[in-house]
């Protein structure tokens, strides 16, 4: 049963509720409340979760085989019969969306900045070279120098 796979996992890493909730980012009421079996969770919740304690949703919501046979829907270990019907799962569409987005966003950025570097350092090898060309004439004028005296 999931409550009693939450309560294990957070168990299995010495984390107190109040540790959890600083993990996952969903607080230690509702992070109790589902290890009492009191309520059903959230999908984003569920994410949020899994994240927190480093593991995929489907080893959360995986059955344990000495919990025996699966008596009723929401013991079945399917993702889809831990989840609060009336919540839509587009969250997780929702959230690639949004981190493509950012993603795209922060290529542009990227891209900008290294046209903008490319650029410079090819103002600074035009300068280099000036600046060599500007040294050779002096060392040649130096030279010519010399051989007059």
């Amino acid at each position: 049963m999931l409550a009693t796979k939450l309560r294990v996992m957070r168990a299995e890493r010495g984390l107190s509720l109040q540790d959890a909730e600083r993990l996952t980012g969903v607080t230690r009421e509702t992070l109790g409340d589902l290890e009492r079996g009191r309520r059903r969770p959230y999908a984003q919740t569920l994410a949020k979760i899994a994240h927190g304690y480093g593991v995929g949703l489907e080893e959360l919501l995986e059955e344990q085989e000495e919990e025996g046979k699966a008596g009723t829907p929401q013991d079945t270990g399917r993702p889809e019969d831990y989840l609060d019907k009336d919540e839509p799962l587009l969250f997780a569409q929702q959230r690639a969306d949004a981190a493509e987005k950012q993603l795209a966003s922060t290529a542009q950025e990227y891209e900008q900045l290294l046209n903008k570097a490319m650029e410079e350092i090819d103002r600074l090898k035009n300068q280099v070279e000036e600046l060599k060309g500007e040294l050779l004439a002096a060392y040649r004028r130096s030279e010519a120098t010399k051989e007059g005296r």
